[in-house]
Order: structure tokens, then sequence, then C-alpha cells
């Protein structure tokens, strides 16, 4: 931190203790890192219902009024598409490590009165930090237990609109299937510490391959369908003047939903390597490859034999906000 970095940081502690914080300088310092690495949820669901595709317009929605236990605004309103129709609903936004939320009544009411009085529904967009998976679902799904309303994060992704309303899909690759790397040799070896030589080196080649080694050509997208997935242990293989490497996809089947494959895209890029940025990314309005390309990407890659399905996931219970497969919008009345 420079000097002009710590002499704001003084500054901004010194407004935090005016208006009532109470936090030492350390973590302040923490929170504000926290948040110029994107650590508020909201930037990161809002660029991924706009990823998606499904999602006509998101936007942050602040509390900024006099302070009430009546109400509790939401996080985010995102205007779906659905039939050609816009529908209008509210978000609220948590990002928990814990695999169960725990709301009081007053909590819980606030919200849902929010909903109530201006005509939208409320759902909860959950993120479990452990694993990068998200969960969208409708706050009727909170059971009463004790005092409190209390939801299960198996319980919400057993409920999801994420895939139904937003456009998510999950996918699976063919197990065999291999990305392939020829890289020539250019000069003799340095010895680099113990036991390891390090060579310049010159890619050559690098393709797919199905189980049975024919090459796939021209598939776009797929490179991203194969970093989004685990790989069984690089196979590297050496002569006099090439070296070969193999990632490949494990016999077991393993499958993955599209919103963790977006992460993984951004994280490619020198500027989010060492963390993602997800107010920068808010800011720029860059994205890779889009949701619907990707979903586009991954059913062309069925007939070369690269992946195997891809699946819509639709919630348990059903959802009036979504219609279910071979289900039709009803028609208007006047």
């Amino acid at each position: 931190m420079d000097e002009s970095e710590k002499e704001l940081l003084g500054n901004l502690f010194e407004l935090y203790q005016e208006r009532g914080g109470n936090a030492d300088r350390e973590t302040l310092a923490s929170r504000l890192r926290r948040m110029e690495i994107g650590i508020p949820a909201e930037d990161e669901f809002a660029i991924l219902l706009s990823w998606l595709g499904r999602c006509r317009f998101v936007h942050r929605l602040r509390p900024r009024h006099v302070p009430t236990k009546e109400y509790k605004v939401p996080d985010l309103l995102a205007i779906f598409e659905r039939d050609g129709q816009p529908l209008p609903v509210l978000i609220e936004v948590k990002d928990k490590q814990k695999k169960r939320l725990s709301w009081t009544p007053a909590y819980f009411g606030a919200l849902q009165r929010y909903g109530e009085e201006v005509g939208l529904p409320i759902l909860l967009a959950w993120k479990d930090r452990l694993g990068d998976f998200w969960a969208l679902c409708e706050l009727r799904h909170f059971h009463v237990e004790g005092t409190n309303y209390k939801l299960t994060f198996l319980e919400a992704m057993e409920r999801s609109l994420l895939s139904a309303l937003a456009g998510d899909f999950s996918y699976r690759l063919q197990p065999g299937l291999g990305m392939h790397i020829h890289m020539k040799k250019l000069g003799p070896g340095k010895p680099h510490g113990p036991g390891e030589m390090r060579f310049p080196l010159q890619v050559e080649r690098a393709y797919f391959a199905r189980p049975d080694g024919t090459e796939i050509r021209d598939q776009r997208g797929l490179v991203w369908l194969f970093t989004g997935l685990e790989q069984d242990e690089p196979h590297l293989e050496e002569d006099a003047t090439h070296f070969r490497q193999s990632f490949t996809i494990p016999d077991v089947p393993v499958s993955q939903v599209a919103h963790r494959v977006l992460p993984v895209m951004l994280r490619m890029r020198r500027d989010h390597r060492d963390g993602i940025r997800w107010h920068k990314v808010r800011e720029s309005g860059r994205l890779p490859m889009s949701g619907a390309a990707l979903e586009e990407a991954a059913r062309n890659a069925i007939a070369a034999g690269a992946v195997k399905y891809v699946f819509h996931l639709f919630p348990k219970g059903g959802s009036s906000l979504v219609n279910q497969p071979g289900e039709t919008a009803a028609p208007e009345t006047m």
C-alpha cells in the first residue's frame, strides 16, 4: 500500500467512525479489499443473469430511504422474458458458506411485504461459496422451524428457477474426450531445480479428439465446455524432438452447469487471475462467449461426439413463473 492509499484509508476510517462504525482500521481495510475483488454477490449475479441470455434488464436497488422496519428492499430488479413477454421480479441475493438460511419473522415479513406492496414476486438468489453453485428460488419454499423461517441450500437447488427462467443449462462431455497439445523442442533443456529440466518449446498443434482418437474440427466453444470440467491427470509423452500432452475427460460421468463456466472464462483473462473484479466486469460490459452461444455450441457438439447430454432443469413441484416442459402460456383475457 503506497502513501496515497494509506492517506485515503485514513480519511475513510475517520469518516466511518464519525458515522458510528465500530470496526478497527485493519477490518475496514479488509472489507474494502473484499469490495475491490467483487465479493458483493449482487454484481456477480446480475452479470450472470445478463450472460445467460433470458434476462432483458437487471439493476441493483439501493435502499436509500428513511429507515423503517416495515419494509426490506431487495437487492435486484430483473426483467426476464417469458413467451415473448416481460416478467419483472425482485431478487434478494445471499452469498453464504452455511448450508442453511435462518431468517427472523421480522426480516422475512419486511421483504415479503415490500414485494406485495409493489406487486412483484420476490426470489432468493443464493450462492454456495464452497462449490460456486447458484440457486434461484421463490420465498414460498421457506418453512417455519421454531420461530424462524428456514431453508437449506439443497432445498433451494431442488426448486431452482435458474435454468427454466434464466436460461442456465447443464451438460456432460463424452468420457475419453481429449484435448491434445503437440510442442516442438527449440533447443536443449536446461537444469531447473533438482531433477527438473526446462525446454524452449513451440506449440505446433492443439486439437480435440474423440475417445477413438479421431480429431474434432471447428468446434467453437468446446474449449470452454472442456475447461469448465475436471479432467484426469495430464498425460505427457516425450521423444527426441517433441512433447505431447493430453488432458482427458474421466470415464466416470461428470456433469457441469453453465453458470459455473463463466468464472472459469473470466479467470483466463489476465486482469482477473488474482480474483474476479465483478464490478469492473459490469462497468466494462465485456463478457466472453455468451451463455446462449455456449449452449448452442454444446448442442452442436453432441453430433460431433464431444458432448453426451445437454439438460434443462425444472424446479421440483413446478412454479407459476415458468412453463413446464410442453406447456404453453395461457392466452390473455380481455
